[in-house]
């Protein structure tokens, strides 16, 4: 199974927030911290943390697999559970 950096966490949260059209000022607000802080999460100059993306996925209408793993790598088994496209 591959396992993604942080860097490609943040682009999945990225890439989703803003194709639901969810502002960073939002999801800053809902962390906690500030708009600066969370850009710069966003540009990876600042660590995310695992208490963030759970946070996060709730908020951009997702679960937390879907930040996770990247989305060519995600089919659903016959069993109904999620699986990576290696597992299968």
């Amino acid at each position: 199974m591959r396992f993604l950096t942080a860097f490609h966490v943040i682009s999945n949260i990225r890439r989703i927030r803003i194709q639901k059209n969810i502002s960073k000022s939002f999801i800053s607000q809902k962390l906690g911290i500030t708009l600066r802080s969370y850009s710069s999460m966003e540009q990876g100059k600042k660590k995310i943390t695992l208490e963030h993306i759970f946070i996060i996925a709730p908020l951009l209408q997702t679960d937390v697999f879907s930040l996770l793993c990247p989305s060519h790598m995600i089919v659903i088994h016959s069993s109904g559970l999620l699986k990576s496209r290696e597992a299968v």
